[in-house]
């Protein structure tokens, strides 16, 4: 073999092997959104067609800070030394009269080595063996995710100490949306 045909194989292979990479990455994080879903029991549509998505999905933006995007396909940052992150923002509306939303904003930030991942949210560490998507749990991030939102929804303007970890986006909402 030619040794200009020898690069070339070598390319096509590594080509397909990042590729595979990426797509363990997003069916890890389809894996951890799907959970958080059902953990939450989150709807499956909007209440109004109007009405933005439960569940949104953020792209984390170099400068810092995230951009929505529509899938979490977009969403999903993939790097060569073997980490990937996202963001989600969950829209969390109150009941009855009170006319405001807020969105809370959290990333996962994902490190795979060999058959190793460390999960990072919400200043916590989950390490998993991986070898396959099939057989990870991620039902212990879901349940920390959940009182982690907890407490930082606990937390009031007057406490000493900021007790959240959890980005709140408070967004006045006009009344014929509330």
């Amino acid at each position: 073999m030619q040794p200009y045909e020898k690069l070339k194989k070598a390319y096509s292979i590594q080509v397909a092997e990042n590729q595979a990479f990426v797509q363990e990455n997003f069916n890890i994080a389809s894996k951890l959104v799907n959970d958080l879903t059902a953990f939450l029991a989150l709807p499956t549509i909007a209440e109004t067609p109007d009405m933005p998505s439960i569940l949104q999905f953020l792209r984390p933006k170099p400068e810092g800070g995230f951009a929505p995007v529509t899938k979490l396909e977009e969403a999903v940052l993939s790097f060569p030394e073997g980490k990937f992150q996202f963001g989600l923002g969950l829209l969390l509306k109150a009941d009855g009269k009170v006319p405001s939303k807020q969105i809370a904003t959290f990333a996962y930030n994902c490190d795979r080595t060999g058959d190793q991942m460390t999960i990072f949210v919400l200043g916590q560490s989950f390490d998993l063996n991986f070898t396959t998507t099939d057989l990870l749990d991620f039902r212990p991030i879901s349940i920390f995710v959940f009182e982690e939102l907890l407490e930082g929804l606990n937390w009031r303007i007057s406490d000493e100490v900021e007790k959240t970890r959890v980005g709140f986006d408070v967004t006045p909402v006009d009344a014929e949306t509330a």
